[in-house]
């Protein structure tokens, strides 16, 4: 087990509006899936390879093909940016 929640949302491009990883989001939706197993090391939860394909297939279940900005989970809605120029032409123009 050597994946973060940094490296799911990488590897399946989810952003936060401030352009990183989004892993609050795939945190909740591991969660939600409730049955990766995982293995905590220094207050860091590692999860195996195959986490990357779960939270895809929750995606494809829960989202579709349509890729909304707010993402529900369990009770909890996130925005979320697809690819990471989005998120941070974004982000500049909130700072601007």
């Amino acid at each position: 087990m050597n994946l973060t929640s940094f490296d799911v949302a990488t590897r399946l491009k989810l952003f936060t509006k401030k352009g990183e990883p989004h892993r609050q989001l795939v945190r909740e939706i591991i969660r939600d899936i409730g049955s990766i197993p995982f293995e905590k090391r220094n207050q860091t939860l590692y999860y195996p390879e195959g986490a990357v394909q779960l939270v895809r297939q929750w995606f494809y279940l829960q989202i579709g093909i349509d890729f909304s900005e707010f993402v529900t989970v369990g009770n909890r809605e996130f925005f979320v940016y697809y690819d990471e120029e989005s998120a941070l032409a974004a982000d500049k123009q909130i700072v601007a």
